[in-house]
């Protein structure tokens, strides 16, 4: 059995921002992901990619993704204060943030 994530997040890494931003999105894509998110922790950028669309936004930003999660970028004050906040579903169980009990 092979299983899809619906979603691939990834923090940009300096020194690697070719496989980060233009080899990895259309491969997830390809492979049958829906959502793929590129944050960008020093410039607060948001690369939000699907098959049929391409979203560049500026956090923090929060992301409504195709499964019905939602993941939040934010940045506060300095690089250290930058980050993801865990996507967010309970409807559907795929994940939980904000230190809740999954399900």
């Amino acid at each position: 059995m092979t299983l899809i994530p619906a979603a691939v997040v990834e923090m940009l890494n300096p020194g690697s921002e070719l496989k980060d931003l233009e080899l990895g999105p259309p491969f997830y894509l390809m492979h049958g992901v829906t959502d793929v998110i590129v944050f960008d922790p020093e410039t607060t950028l948001v690369l939000h990619r699907r098959i049929s669309e391409t979203v560049r936004r500026q956090s923090p930003v929060t992301i409504d993704l195709a499964c019905g999660c939602r993941l939040t970028a934010y940045s506060r004050g300095g690089p250290t204060m930058r980050g993801l906040a865990l996507p967010t579903c309970c409807a559907h169980g795929h994940a939980r943030g904000g230190g809740g009990s999954g399900g």
